[in-house]
């Protein structure tokens, strides 16, 4: 992009525009339903110009029970949360269904239909899309590991869309992009690990992709469909596209995508507390529509996803440096690494590619690994990736590449699958070892047999002087040993003696044994000779000992060369010292399979472990463990003392933890403040709790860290093979399920899975996806309490409470659901729902003549993010609202976290909004903190309120934060107050305000207008 062209768009606001994409029609509305703007198309749609149409009201289009419709969503707000209606079109003396995207913003209703296929079935894509769509999100919703996730996500994005390729883009604090994950046809280039920055996305366009969560480009090259307003409308309040389905793309995005080849695009945002986490970009290389419905499913596809990233980013730096790890070992090595992708196309390649074939890194980003190979190093590499996928074990391949410069490279390559790409058609790792001279000195060897080079024979053919081309063999770096028919050696090079520390004489009429270290067993030799006598050739690796008596691992080959009659004329062996590259072998093993903190092994070798021992035990009797242990209250401990004190505390945790292992067990990192051990040889269940209380007791003891004392403490969830599940995955879920339960009852507790178990956490899961339909289809209501003065007995404000109105269940009280919108990260959503339609009723009460002076609504922590405070801004200036009018009710937890939330709510401050802290007393905040705080009222918990004026110490308690609150200038508030009796004690004690049954319940906003007007005629 020029650096003009990018300026020219930063100039013009993105949001508005004077087009709209020619696959469907726009209608825009006022509030008395006439047309005030339409799409030039529109009368392909209604057989009438625009000119003809602009101005007209759209009941002459429609029937009056989709006018109904229409009106039923005004409650929805900004243009964000669009209804999707079915509605009938009138066209001459036809009627037509016809998709249509409705939103209400500023006394305006945008409309835009799209013309429905004739015989649609309404439920198909519900049918044949949503539903397997959510269950399979719900399955990767397991997944803890962000790589693996991404990927998955990337994938499942391109079975359900269809585009040719699905990227994943993940923002930094920069803004800076990176593709993270990817899934693509074989057409498309690979796009993986590709960078770009800032820059090269307009401002405008990420705070656009931050509110409209799906934009559409169904054919770039399509002409675009201008806009006409009415003759009469006012042209000082310009049309706002920002949330439309069909606003056309600025001219710069258009171009950038037609330097990538691509005809189609869709754009899926995924956003954190209101801010653009990272981008589903998926490309098509042809034109590609996408339906209001399709987008709709798009969009629960982006927030679902966004609501999973938070758990996932808790792990993300431990992943990055796991990554970092691999990679540096990996360039540490003499051998070359490679890792595919599950298509075959190369994501990774050590440095060492460049002086082993030629190619550099950059070149070879997404490239087919086969093009490297020769005919014969494809049919090798086909048939090790096939055994890998059957056998799910590592194999050792021999490959024949191709260099820039046209010569060939031999390699011997392992080749294994990452536990996080493991299974058919996923990716691999292979780690490749340049053998190209031991192959030479093969085929040397082998020439110099077919020309009877080996040996000159005399006339009686009795003479076996070795004749070799020595001068060449003592240039090599590998080992040649030649050995007589009798086994005595009778020729060595130079590498030989260099590598053994014996010399020619010393080796020359002695029997090869001389080198062996003891390591192997007779098998092992007994399967070497019976290879050499069936094959002819014996290749792998053996353990062998120096003169000096050090073992080293050697990598090699043995031969057998006959004479024309078949018999034995002389063995040639091939070895090279491999101890170097054995280790950085071992070094990248421990580093895939360890945890590098505190040196146990990882996720991917504990499962490795229980499918080996699963496998083991399929047919015995003694059964498998898994028991899941969750350090408690780590996080806390993490946040306040910071990343270097807990990873000393994990690496003492994990100590203890193994230190008091069984002999039976074994103990792994999960990942975070997650161990799990592995159990063997588990013939009685009554003894797990003894190994249990051994782990808490040696967990128990004081820990001194940052000159703090810690006693830590861990919650236990445990699951049996094969009574709970008939594989390692199963059984670990089992576990993880038994552990989710045992934390909601708090630290230090245990419990064993069962199916009940299961059950629970499956309904939780059903729970939360019902809730966030609930708020998207408008099931929540919300309930008012009054707060009155006492001294006056005026209505002062209310307080609104959320209710959910469950289509099955009925009306649900907030304690069922609203901790578990906080658990499962939708707290966020729901909170932002409650403060809209806090503010959209208390409009309706003023513009009706309701004397309510001002609404209370509680903010979770979680919503107290940079950006709020514009928010709140945004919110009142679209309802017309004073800010005095609101107040915001937080927690002391809330203001303790960071002290960056002191600007963000002096901002709210000094905007005029009222601040609460809510349940005050009832957690832990210093007086030091409090006098700092712009607040301008403390809530009394209901707590200290029920046993009043009998219980003494809650009366000491209410005069002292009475005192305190008026002390520093803080209105004081008590709620909960039920009895006249408590409501005269507290009148007495100076408290300002009131609510409570006593005065009133939480009532819907119609019953409370009545109840004014009732108490107004009292």
């Amino acid at each position: 992009m020029s650096p003009q062209k990018h300026a020219d768009s930063e100039k013009k606001r993105l949001q508005k525009t004077e087009s709209i994409q020619p696959q469907g029609v726009l209608l825009v509305l006022d509030s008395q339903l006439f047309i005030q703007y339409c799409s030039e198309n529109v009368d392909e749609l209604l057989q009438l110009p625009y000119t003809a149409v602009l101005g007209r009201n759209v009941d002459e289009f429609t029937n009056t029970a989709d006018i109904e419709q229409i009106h039923s969503l005004k409650g929805l707000g900004d243009w964000r949360s669009f209804g999707l209606l079915n509605l009938r079109i009138r066209q001459g003396d036809n009627w037509l269904n016809c998709n249509a995207a409705v939103s209400y913003d500023n006394h305006r209703w945008l409309v835009e239909l799209e013309l429905q296929a004739q015989n649609e079935d309404q439920n198909a894509l519900f049918g044949q899309l949503f539903i397997p769509t959510r269950a399979l999100l719900w399955q990767l919703n397991r997944e803890q590991d962000l790589h693996s996730y991404t990927h998955k996500v990337a994938e499942l994005v391109r079975q359900v869309t269809g585009y040719d390729r699905v990227m994943m883009y993940q923002f930094d604090h920069n803004s800076d992009g990176e593709v993270i994950a990817e899934s693509r046809s074989t057409q498309m280039n690979s796009c993986l690990g590709n960078r770009f920055p800032a820059s090269d996305i307009l401002a405008q366009t990420q705070a656009l992709r931050s509110q409209n969560l799906t934009w559409v480009t169904a054919n770039r090259k399509c002409a675009t469909v201008p806009v006409h307003g009415a003759p009469d409308i006012d042209t000082d309040q310009p049309l706002d596209m920002t949330y439309s389905a069909y606003r056309s793309l600025p001219l710069v995005d258009l171009e950038h995508l037609g330097s990538l080849g691509v005809a189609a695009a869709l754009t899926i945002s995924l956003t954190q507390n209101g801010r653009l986490w990272g981008l589903l970009m998926c490309h098509h290389n042809t034109p590609k529509n996408v339906t209001l419905r399709e987008r709709k499913l798009y969009e629960f596809i982006g927030r679902t996803i966004s609501i999973k990233l938070p758990d996932l980013q808790r792990n993300e730096q431990p992943l990055l440096q796991s990554e970092q790890d691999f990679r540096r070992l990996a360039e540490l090595s003499n051998d070359m690494t490679v890792r595919l992708q599950g298509d075959g196309t190369i994501s990774y390649v050590s440095s060492i590619v460049k002086s082993l074939l030629g190619h550099t890194v950059e070149s070879l980003q997404g490239t087919p690994f086969t093009l490297l190979l020769n005919d014969e190093g494809v049919d090798a590499f086909e048939r090790g990736q096939q055994a890998l996928e059957q056998a799910g074990v590592t194999q050792k391949i021999a490959l024949k590449f191709r260099h820039t410069d046209r010569h060939s490279v031999w390699v011997e390559a392992t080749m294994w699958q990452p536990e996080s790409s493991a299974g058919p058609g996923q990716g691999v790792v292979l780690s490749a070892h340049d053998v190209s001279q031991r192959q030479k000195y093969q085929r040397l060897i082998e020439e110099l047999n077919q020309h009877n080079s080996l040996q000159q024979q005399d006339q009686d053919g009795n003479d076996q002087q070795p004749v070799t081309s020595q001068t060449f063999l003592d240039q090599t770096s590998e080992a040649v040993v030649i050995a007589g028919a009798d086994g005595r050696i009778q020729s060595v090079n130079r590498s030989f003696c260099e590598i053994t520390g014996y010399t020619s004489q010393e080796a020359i009429g002695r029997n090869p044994s001389i080198l062996q270290s003891g390591i192997h067993t007779a098998h092992f030799y007994e399967s070497l000779w019976r290879s050499l006598s069936e094959k002819g050739r014996w290749k792998g690796e053996i353990w062998n000992s120096r003169k000096n008596g050090e073992v080293y691992p050697q990598l090699g080959s043995i031969s057998i060369i006959r004479n024309n009659d078949g018999s034995i004329r002389n063995y040639v062996a091939v070895f090279s010292d491999v101890s170097k590259a054995k280790e950085a072998e071992n070094n990248l093993f421990f580093a895939q399979n360890h945890d590098l903190l505190t040196g146990l092994p990882n996720r991917q070798y504990c499962l490795d472990k229980v499918r080996h021992v699963i496998a083991e035990k399929a047919q015995a009797v003694p059964g498998v463990a898994v028991v899941f242990l969750d350090i408690d209250r780590f996080k806390l401990l993490n946040d306040a003392q910071g990343h270097h004190t807990g990873d000393r505390f994990l690496q003492a945790v994990a100590q203890r933890l193994a230190e008091a292992c069984p002999k039976n067990g074994l103990l792994c990192r999960w990942g975070a403040d997650e161990f799990v051990l592995v159990l063997e040889q588990v013939t009685n269940r009554d003894g797990i709790a003894v190994i249990v209380q051994t782990l808490f007791n040696a967990l128990a003891k004081p820990l001194k860290l940052a000159g703090h004392e810690l006693i830590p403490s861990a919650c236990v969830g445990i699951s049996f093979y094969p009574e709970d599940a008939a594989d390692a995955q199963g059984l670990m879920q089992a576990a993880e399920t038994a552990l989710y339960l045992a934390k909601e009852r708090g630290p230090s507790s245990i419990e064993l899975f069962t199916p009940l178990l299961a059950e629970r956490l499956q309904r939780k899961f059903e729970v939360a996806s019902e809730l966030r339909r609930a708020i998207r289809n408008d099931e929540l209501t919300l309930n008012y309490q009054p707060q009155i003065d006492c001294k006056t007995a005026e209505l002062l404000g209310v307080e609104a409470l959320v209710r959910w109105q469950h289509p099955v269940n009925g009306l649900m009280s907030p304690v069922t659901f609203i901790p578990l919108a906080e658990e499962l990260g939708l707290i966020g959503l729901l909170g932002d729902w409650v403060l809209d339609k806090a503010m959209v009723q208390m409009a309706r009460w003023r513009d009706q003549g309701h004397p309510v002076p001002q609404v209370a609504v509680n903010i979770a922590p979680q919503q107290l993010v940079p950006g709020f405070a514009d928010h709140v801004r945004d919110l009142l200036a679209k309802h017309q609202l004073p800010a005095s009018m609101l107040e915001l009710e937080i927690t002391e937890g809330a203001l303790e976290r960071d002290d960056r939330i002191i600007g963000l709510l002096q901002a709210l401050r000094d905007m005029g909004v009222l601040l609460a802290i809510d349940d005050f007393g009832t957690g832990y905040s210093s007086l030091a903190h409090i006098k700092h705080l712009p607040v301008t009222c403390l809530k009394i918990d209901k707590v200290f309120i029920d046993d009043l004026p009998d219980d003494a110490y809650d009366v000491a308690i209410i005069r002292t934060v009475s005192a305190l609150g008026h002390s520093l200038g803080f209105r004081v508030l008590a709620e909960g107050v039920e009895t006249e009796e408590q409501f005269l004690f507290l009148v007495e004690q100076g408290i300002d305000t009131i609510q409570g049954y006593y005065f009133g319940k939480p009532m819907e906003a119609s019953t409370l207008e009545q109840w004014i007007i009732d108490r107004d005629k009292g």
